[in-house]
């Protein structure tokens, strides 16, 4: 398959992915809440926030295996491509026995360091290690997946995600109505993770029959080379899950754990939001690689140019519709749970997380070409600022949740202006006018046509109903197209789309 083919096809694969994950939160998050109650809620946002700082401990290494493995398949260098899985497998084997170590501190520690009633102390505990016990898996076998996008076939990830999702969905749904509650998630949960990690692991081998899994292959200085390239993409992880991770630990820490669920259920569908861009573009990396790596580097630049035009298409009708229709959406999913506080914060960082998409498409292309160098450092001072901001807006400010809220949004608003999109315009030697004239401006008008048909719908009609937020979107979708098809696509990129559409046989 060609690389234009396989990048359409990998993006389709994430995406689908995207929508079975979204579909499910959607679903699945409100109907956890009904079940648990905003305080074992809580206790559950909180469980999978502290845990979710284990995914630092690959180190950033897949995203080293993944630039590796195309640059070694190009060389037909498998005794390269055995190196360094060989010699990640044997540092993740070591992240994940440290892991093991930190899910049992603080499973000790929980329940006294976010203030849980005594009740729930030992559900809390309990759910601690069921989780911890499914990531320390993942993170022993979490460079597998890395082999599988290295090679492209993020048609696999997406069937194994996909499956064991469901099989986790089937699982809660079970569990809750058989009289079960915050353990059974828990533990359904750690079994996703085992389950689909498996798979990652048959699926590698199976794909790349010269895989060898021998510790012996490890090599001290192919993990120096591997850490001086992963580094920056560690420190960019590192202020990733801060910025989305720590805003919640904070509320629970200094507010309590309602409130920590009153977060956790707007986070959800902010996150969805950033998901769609980001697995969209997931697929760019790789392929920004195979073109540095054969020195093409006007497709390089292309490709980024239409990678962030594609992620602003998309993001910014979706973000029309959540500022639009907060309220509504938040009354819907939430029917008698829903807070007042909900909407607000659902807004505010709506409004983050689209600056902060903006330039996903771009950070992929950068890391493929590996000269993300900045973005780990720049991040991590932002999700400090942003720790720091929203503390003092919560506290001192006494604006609780929404204090919070707005503390972690204006520093990736001023990111994204200021900061990340002169860097990575220099880095694939385009100026900044360019990427504006050539992306964001297409981009906006493209754009048009939904945004006016939403804010028409909005003046109009209130939806009360599942059935009419779906009408809301059914209207948007056709000006989406129209936008899209004659003022978002370029004459290539139309011929280019059409030409992926089946055609009828004659005769």
């Amino acid at each position: 398959m060609d690389q234009g083919k396989r990048l359409a096809v990998n993006t389709i694969c994430n995406v689908s992915n995207l929508v079975v994950h979204a579909g499910v939160g959607f679903f699945l998050a409100p109907f956890i809440l009904q079940h648990l109650g905003p305080e074992r809620n809580g206790i559950w946002a909180l469980a999978g926030s502290s845990l979710a700082y284990a995914n630092l401990l690959s180190l950033g290494l897949n995203s080293a295996v993944n630039r590796w493995i195309p640059m070694y398949l190009v060389e037909k260098n498998y005794d390269g491509i055995n190196r360094v899985v060989n010699t990640t497998l044997v540092v993740y084997g070591l992240g994940a026995a440290a892991l093991a170590v930190f899910v049992a501190i603080l499973a000790w520690g929980f329940p006294s360091w976010f203030d849980i009633a005594p009740e729930y102390h030992l559900a809390a505990r309990l759910t601690v290690c069921f989780v911890g016990m499914g990531l320390t898996c993942m993170v022993g076998m979490n460079v597998f997946p890395a082999v599988l996008s290295g090679l492209q076939r993020y048609d696999l990830i997406t069937g194994s995600a996909v499956v064991t999702e469901i099989l986790r969905v089937i699982a809660i749904v079970t569990a809750f109505f058989s009289g079960l509650g915050l353990i059974a998630l828990g533990l359904a949960s750690g079994l996703c993770h085992v389950v689909r990690n498996t798979l990652y692991v048959t699926m590698a081998w199976r794909k790349c029959p010269q895989l060898k899994i021998k510790p012996s292959l490890a090599r001290w200085q192919v993990f120096r080379e591997m850490f001086g390239y992963s580094v920056n993409t560690l420190m960019y992880a590192c202020g990733q899950i801060i910025q989305s991770k720590a805003a919640l630990i904070l509320v629970g820490a200094a507010i309590s754990t309602a409130a920590a669920s009153d977060y956790y259920m707007p986070l959800i569908l902010v996150g969805v939001i950033g998901r769609v861009v980001q697995v969209g573009a997931a697929a760019m990396k790789p392929a920004a690689t195979h073109l540095d790596t054969q020195e093409r580097s006007e497709q390089v630049r292309r490709l980024y140019l239409m990678g962030t035009k594609y992620g602003l298409m998309i993001v910014l009708p979706i973000a029309t519709l959540v500022l639009a229709f907060a309220p509504q959406i938040m009354r819907i999913w939430l029917k008698d749970d829903f807070v007042p506080v909900g909407p607000a914060i659902l807004m505010i960082l709506t409004v983050a997380v689209t600056f902060r998409v903006w330039h996903v498409p771009a950070f992929y292309v950068v890391v493929g070409l590996g000269k993300h160098r900045m973005f780990g450092l720049v991040t991590i001072i932002t999700a400090v600022a942003s720790v720091l901001m929203g503390l003092l807006l919560a506290t001192a400010g006494d604006l609780g949740v929404i204090g919070v809220a707005i503390g972690f949004a204006v520093p990736d608003v001023l990111l994204a202006l200021f900061v990340i999109t002169p860097y990575c315009c220099r880095n694939v030697e385009i100026s900044v006018w360019k990427e504006i004239t050539g992306s964001v401006v297409p981009a906006l008008v493209a754009s048009i046509p939904v945004i006016a048909a939403l804010l028409v719908t909005r003046a109009y009609f209130e939806p009360t109903s599942l059935v009419g937020l779906m009408a809301v979107v059914g209207i948007a979708v056709g000006p989406a197209l129209v936008g899209w098809w004659f003022w978002g696509f370029s004459a290539q990129e139309k011929k280019r789309f059409a030409a992926m559409l089946p055609r009828r046989r004659r005769g």
